[in-house]
């Protein structure tokens, strides 16, 4: 009986630091996206959110505060949204995309 306790608290911290890695990796791809949106659109506050969210994921297993973070990073998304321009300056609606 206790190695079944201890094997299941053994596979309960691993899928918990498992998850944690697969955040991080996948907030890494969120904010090169967010970078280059930023890039794009010459609206900074894109970047700051992707940097926020990375910083949250990042703290997430560490304190708990990664949570309250990645919040804030969603509500800095919202406005960063409302900050675009009506219309996209002419040079970034030639962007060269690549097939796979």
């Amino acid at each position: 009986m206790m190695k079944t306790m201890i094997g299941g608290a053994v596979v309960l911290v691993a899928s918990i630091i498992l998850c944690w890695i697969l955040l991080i990796v996948a907030t890494l791809y969120l904010k090169k996206s967010f970078d280059a949106i930023a890039k794009h659109t010459k609206v900074g506050l894109f970047s700051t959110t992707g940097l926020l969210y990375l910083i949250g994921a990042v703290l997430v297993i560490a304190f708990g505060l990664g949570g309250i973070i990645m919040f804030i990073a969603s509500i800095l998304e919202i406005v960063s949204f409302f900050s675009l321009l009506v219309e996209l300056p002419e040079r970034s609606l030639n962007i060269n995309i690549k097939h796979c």
